[in-house]
């Protein structure tokens, strides 16, 4: 998280003439943090200082609004910035504020940040959907250039995935499955592409899945995906506490304890898509479909919840990281031919 030390002295203010005067009754408490963001942009993002444009007039409504700082690309709206006096407790209104601007009609930007200085929220529009992201990219990846040994990252962990989607009736065995999600998450923590506490749960959660271990083994790792669980729930400032898992319990409870408390912290988490609600659903429905095959209450196929949560967090991760689209369902040449691509791109390497 960046925090704003407001080292920026008044002589070194940006774009002067449009500085907003303090009052003589109250100072503009916002403008040490915009002048802060803006040079943030400029030495840990470096954009020119010719991208960055102060109180651009928007339109929302009836109503016309000037943004804090405008990022364009070309010339084109790119990135909407908006600051908060350093005080403000409410991310969720001021990244909301910042959507609205971005998504006006005479702007269409691509990114939407918030700051107070303090907190740092950013979304990122893709195909008219907004998404929770780490962070903005650098002006030198602006055109989204990935390296070749991050896809080959990607691919070696995508591959049994695509597999296992091209085909509703997949023959994939749970315990194939499982590894399979276990190595993506991995990847996604490594790629730092969501909360890393929900990922370490995600990794901790789905361990004891993928082999014939002890069930003290089991139950260790699940109590530590519960852990990460409740400090993923801290860090957002939730209330309650998510469950506990009992050394002394059986796996098939605890583990069905494990997912009833990741489907409460899905309802809790902020309306509007983003990873971490889309980690969370698929994380739902595979240990759902674990708990049933623990219990002996399901055959070896998997529920269609998994392969909709599934495609749905592939298809907003490979569109966020690397800017291609999934197939759709019904193009199983598509799937296929993405994932021999895959397969391909991993032996080459």
């Amino acid at each position: 998280m960046r925090r704003c030390r407001y080292t920026v002295p008044e002589t070194a203010y940006l774009f002067p003439e449009k500085v907003r005067v303090p009052s003589e009754k109250k100072r503009n408490l916002e403008e040490p943090v915009r002048q802060w963001c803006a040079h943030e942009l400029l030495r840990a993002y470096g954009f020119p200082v010719l991208a960055l444009e102060f109180e651009h007039p928007v339109k929302v409504g009836s109503k016309t609004y000037g943004i804090d700082i405008l990022v364009t690309r070309d010339g084109i709206p790119w990135i909407v910035v908006e600051c908060k006096e350093p005080e403000d407790r409410k991310p969720e209104k001021a990244i909301d504020q910042a959507k609205s601007y971005a998504s006006a009609e005479s702007i269409q930007a691509e990114w939407a940040v918030a700051s107070n200085g303090g907190y740092w929220r950013v979304e990122r529009k893709v195909r008219d959907s907004w998404f929770t992201v780490p962070d903005i990219i650098p002006w030198d990846r602006r055109e989204m250039t990935v390296p070749v040994t991050d896809l080959l990252r990607f691919t070696n962990s995508v591959a049994p995935l695509l597999e296992f989607l091209e085909n509703d009736k997949s023959q994939t065995k749970p315990p194939d499955f499982f590894e399979s999600l276990h190595t993506f998450f991995d990847h996604l923590l490594h790629e730092g592409a969501a909360s890393r506490e929900l990922l370490l749960g995600a990794d901790m959660a789905l361990r004891p899945l993928v082999g014939d271990f002890r069930p003290e083994y089991r139950l260790g790792k699940l109590a530590s995906a519960a852990q990460n669980f409740s400090q993923y729930r801290s860090k957002l400032g939730l209330e309650g506490m998510f469950p506990e898992v009992l050394a002394g319990g059986k796996f098939a409870e605890e583990l069905h304890a494990v997912t009833c408390g990741i489907s409460r912290l899905r309802e809790e988490i902020s309306a509007g898509p983003s990873l971490d609600g889309l980690i969370l659903a698929l994380l739902e429905a595979s240990l759902g479909w674990a708990y049933s095959l623990e219990k002996g209450a399901t055959g070896q196929l998997p529920p269609p919840p998994i392969h909709s949560c599934l495609r749905d967090l592939l298809d907003a991760f490979v569109s966020l990281s690397h800017g291609v689209s999934l197939p759709r369902p019904s193009d199983s040449l598509g799937m296929a031919g993405m994932r021999i691509l895959a397969g391909q791109r991993v032996c080459d390497s």
